[in-house]
């Protein structure tokens, strides 16, 4: 092997070295956030169960889920809090507002970043389902590898103080976007779709056997946030 080639494969294997062991810690991080999400939850649902045991109809539910690694459930009456991790590592691009923060332009890695995402979906989607029905992305979680967060979305409308600053993120800062993410959902209505939406249904939808499942259904469907 040549000395230039020789270059390139030490430089190669430096940075595929550096790049997996960066990558890696982000996804930790990310991990470990999740984990402290899924015990958060966990918690929350027995405390809503308790305090609603006698102000609720046997046929309302209020539980938790444990999906596995990368997704969690809380169940709330007709609403499904969907928390989901994705596996990879991501980077925000070039002229994102989040470099405008001075804690990010120190130090570029910083905008690599894990991703919890934070859905609504109707319980009944789920109960009865429905493969066709729609979920909304009501937030994202960021996480970089110092372990600081950053929150988009709906939520993070209702929290514009959780942006990027260096700090570790804390079991009560993902308590409070828990509870907002609830709150959320609770509030966020179903509409009726238009007629000119549900107007047209096929013969297979009709020979299903799940009769429920015969019309998509949605939170504000046709409508936009």
């Amino acid at each position: 092997m040549d000395d230039s080639r020789s270059a390139l494969r030490a430089k190669i294997t430096e940075v595929i070295a550096d790049r997996s062991n960066f990558d890696q810690q982000v996804f930790d991080n990310t991990a470990a956030v999740m984990g402290k999400i899924k015990a958060i939850l966990h918690e929350l649902s027995a405390d809503l169960d308790d305090e609603l045991e006698e102000r609720l109809d046997d046929g309302v539910q209020i539980d938790y889920r444990d999906k596995g690694r990368f997704e969690a459930r809380l169940h709330v009456g007709e609403d499904v809090i969907l928390f989901s991790m994705h596996s990879n590592v991501f980077r925000f691009p070039e002229g994102d507002p989040v470099w405008n923060e001075p804690y990010m332009a120190q130090n570029p890695r910083r905008g690599y970043c894990g991703i919890i995402s934070i859905y609504n979906f109707l319980a009944d989607s789920f109960r009865y389902n429905r493969e066709e029905d729609e979920g909304y992305l009501i937030g994202r979680i960021f996480i970089n590898h110092d372990k600081s967060v950053y929150l988009d979305g709906k939520l993070g409308e209702q929290l514009p103080d959780l942006k990027f600053d260096g700090r570790e993120v804390t079991n009560e800062t993902l308590e409070r976007i828990i509870e907002m993410a609830v709150n959320f959902a609770v509030q966020f209505d179903m509409l009726v779709p238009p007629y000119e939406k549900v107007k047209r249904v096929t013969i297979d939808r009709f020979n299903t056997k799940n009769e429920t499942a015969r019309i998509p259904t949605g939170k504000r469907l046709n409508h936009e946030f």
